[in-house]
């Protein structure tokens, strides 16, 4: 058989995104061709990519992922694969470069379950985005994986995507987005899934679910699946939600307020930076003491309480708050810092817990 090395390295690296390759079972730590598809799976996150092959007598084998990409990346020309007559070898041909590559027995390979015949389609483009505001506030290794994914629920507006790490929570609505087959409770896509996805895929796709616990997609010959959160997303709506609009104490640009905590910030290296915020009429005010040394640095605001206002929050949140204008909701003290941003397309919310000052 012979294939293009460059189609033949895309489908490769696509592939190996879900392979681990220190998993128990051998098996899966190849990649499957059969049928004209590449396939990798860790048995949570399966893609496939579809190839044109010439000369294709239907083989089915299953060779190292980890080898198979390493010679794929240095191989210019057409590759040429022969399978030898006791299904334990190929050699692998590019140019004057020839490669012997054992291989694993094909039988023991998992069933990959068929795409779904039920499919939506929406603009991944948009769920791109809201992954990009809100992927930060994901939570590493807490006990309850819910904390560890992106929740995906259909709203009136369109569809919500919600994550937190206990310290934070972050929202984001896509307005006028459907996805008839989404539960209404919603599902938990892990946040490595999640970074596949929108790594993976681009403009236009089909969605679809297997059971509710499977979230399928699928474009331009590549298919991605994946398994999600079993767990239930904490209650998040008493918080962060869009009645938060026109409740705003203060306003001011994104990038001032971020350049602002970046000036102050400067004199302190640790985890935790806590900084004291202070908004009073049109002036919004930052403060840090670290080590013996001070630092304070003051912004305009386009609006501002007619009270003063003063909390605690970690730097590093503040420099986290995404979007272009910080619509700031908040009555200090030990009540969350909480922010949104409201435009034609999405709503982004976010709160970050207090610091005792």
């Amino acid at each position: 058989m012979k294939i293009d090395h460059k189609q033949f390295l895309t489908a490769l690296e696509a592939c190996s995104a879900a392979i681990n390759t220190k998993h128990s079972m051998p098996i899966l730590q190849g990649i499957e061709l059969k049928d004209g598809r590449l396939t990798g799976t860790d048995l949570e996150t399966t893609i496939t990519a579809e190839i044109e092959i010439q000369d294709y007598a239907g083989e089915h084998i299953i060779f190292p992922a980890k080898h198979m990409l390493s010679v794929a990346k240095v191989s210019k020309k057409e590759i040429e694969i022969i399978l030898d007559k006791d299904h334990s070898i190929i050699t692998l041909t590019s140019g004057k470069s020839v490669y012997k590559i054992p291989v694993l027995p094909a039988d023991d390979y998992v069933e990959i379950k068929p795409f779904p015949e039920t499919s939506n389609k929406i603009n991944i483009d948009a769920i791109k985005d809201g992954w990009s505001f809100i992927k930060h506030t994901v939570a590493v290794g807490n006990v309850n994986k819910s904390y560890g994914g992106v929740l995906l629920q259909k709203i009136p507006e369109g569809i919500e995507m919600a994550t937190t790490d206990i310290h934070r929570l972050s929202l984001y609505q896509i307005k006028n987005m459907e996805i008839a087959d989404l539960k209404d409770s919603g599902v938990v896509v892990p946040a490595t899934a999640m970074d596949q996805i929108t790594n993976l895929f681009a403009g236009e796709v089909e969605v679809a679910f297997i059971n509710h616990d499977q979230i399928c997609i699928r474009h331009g010959g590549i298919t991605f699946s994946g398994r999600m959160v079993a767990n239930e997303f904490p209650n998040y709506k008493g918080i962060i939600n869009n009645k938060m609009i026109g409740t705003e104490v203060a306003v001011v640009q994104k990038n001032d307020f971020s350049q602002s905590i970046k000036r102050v910030m400067v004199i302190s290296e640790a985890k935790i930076i806590a900084t004291v915020i202070t908004l009073a009429g049109n002036i919004i005010s930052t403060k840090l003491d670290a080590d013996g040394i001070s630092s304070s640095d003051e912004i305009l605001c386009e609006k501002g309480p007619d009270e003063e206002i003063t909390i605690g929050l970690n730097a590093k949140y503040l420099l986290d708050i995404q979007g272009t204008k910080i619509n700031a909701v908040t009555e200090g003290g030990l009540t969350p810092f909480r922010t949104y941003e409201d435009t034609a397309t999405y709503f982004y919310a976010t709160a970050i817990m207090p610091l005792r000052i």
